[in-house]
């Protein structure tokens, strides 16, 4: 088991109702994270970080996995060891 603090913001933090929650779970991959935070919080959650058109982590969506970008890892295959901490942004806007 492995315990991970995942922090939200944005418009995320909107949808989940808090400012971050820590996760304790088995499988230690972004992609089994973000499955459990899909269970967690549902459609409107899954909506606002999955493209519907591939059913992938949207490329909009920004995280980090103790302050490294997940592209510059392994992406969703990232593996998780305990106590990491795991920032999911939103897009954002500007102009």
């Amino acid at each position: 088991m492995i315990t991970v603090s995942v922090k939200f913001f944005g418009q995320l933090r909107d949808i989940v109702n808090e400012k971050g929650r820590e996760m304790t779970f088995t499988e230690s991959t972004v992609s089994n994270l973000i499955e459990l935070l899909i269970k967690e919080y549902g459609d409107t959650f899954r909506n606002a970080i999955i493209d519907p058109a591939t059913n992938e982590l949207a490329d909009s969506i920004i995280l980090f996995v103790n302050g490294r970008n997940i592209k510059s890892l392994q992406g969703i295959c990232t593996v998780l060891l305990d106590q990491d901490l795991v920032s999911i942004f939103p897009p954002s806007g500007g102009g």
